[in-house]
C-alpha cells in the first residue's frame, strides 16, 4: 500500500518528493512567502537533480474555474434540476449548502 509522502519544511519553504512518471522521480519545492512552486527532476544516470519547471502562483490562485470539467455553473444547474425533480415526484430533498461537506 502506498504511503503519502512526506513533506519537510518551515519558514516558508516546502519540499516534497514526487514522482513524474514510472521510473522518473525528484522534488517539488514551494516557497509560500514568494508564491513560487519549482520542480527538480533527478537524472540518475548523471547523477543530476535538475530545475524542470518553475511558475509564480500568486495569480493562479485568483482563479475560481479554470480547466474544470463540469464547470461549477453546470454543477450548480444539475443540483437545481435535480431538487426540482424531487419536489415534482414528492421526495424530501434538503437544501445544498455549498460551504459545507
Amino acid at each position: 500500500m502506498a504511503q503519502p509522502a512526506p513533506i519537510a519544511g518551515g519558514g516558508g519553504l516546502f519540499m516534497m518528493p514526487g514522482q513524474f512518471s514510472q521510473n522518473t522521480w525528484g522534488v517539488y519545492l514551494m516557497d509560500i512567502d514568494t508564491q513560487v512552486i519549482c520542480s527538480y527532476q533527478f537524472y540518475p544516470g548523471e547523477k543530476q537533480l535538475r530545475l524542470v519547471a518553475s511558475r509564480n502562483f500568486s495569480w493562479d490562485r485568483r482563479l475560481k474555474n479554470f480547466s474544470t470539467t463540469p464547470s461549477p455553473n453546470d454543477v450548480k444547474a444539475m443540483v437545481e434540476s435535480e431538487q426540482n425533480s424531487n419536489r415534482a415526484t414528492g421526495q424530501d430533498s434538503k437544501p445544498v449548502d455549498p460551504e459545507k461537506p
